[in-house]
């Protein structure tokens, strides 16, 4: 995908079939054809995965987050560009996570992956907006930064 460094982007997926991830990866990033996300270093990735949990650097996981494992769970993700820290911040069927990303590298890619041959996606839209829809003051709100170890 195309490289972002604009204000606010945004991706959003359909689920076809179940068993995908999403995220970013920071710019530097090149993938080969059938590549695993973090295969050029899973400190330049953050995966958010069909069952919900969120991996970012060797052991860094974000459990008991929403899954999107049923057909037709749609996948938002928006990337705040204009923050300080700069934010991803993920949603499922219109329902924010509590959990999101901060101090994201300044340019980044989009990216999806399909674990299984029978796995299947669309991309509904990928835009730039211009304001952010996230909201990080909710008092369940809790955020990871990009680079650091979560498990502390």
């Amino acid at each position: 995908m195309e490289l972002l460094d604009q204000k606010y982007s945004t991706l959003r997926i359909y689920t076809v079939y179940y068993n995908i991830c999403v995220g970013i990866a920071d710019q530097s990033v090149h993938y080969d054809r059938n590549e695993e996300p973090d295969a050029r270093g899973c400190e330049k990735v953050v995966e958010y995965n069909s069952g919900g949990d969120i991996f970012h650097m060797k052991f860094n996981e974000i459990q008991e987050n929403i899954s999107f494992d049923q057909s037709g769970d749609i996948i938002f993700m928006e990337l705040n560009m204009d923050s300080d820290p700069r934010t991803l911040a993920f949603f499922v069927n219109n329902k924010q996570l509590s959990n999101y990303i901060t101090n994201i590298p300044s340019s980044v890619r989009f990216w999806a992956h399909v674990y299984v041959k029978e796995a299947q996606f669309k991309v509904t839209k990928f835009k730039q907006i211009y304001s952010s829809i996230a909201k990080h003051n909710m008092e369940s709100s809790k955020a990871f930064e990009w680079g650091q170890d979560w498990t502390k």
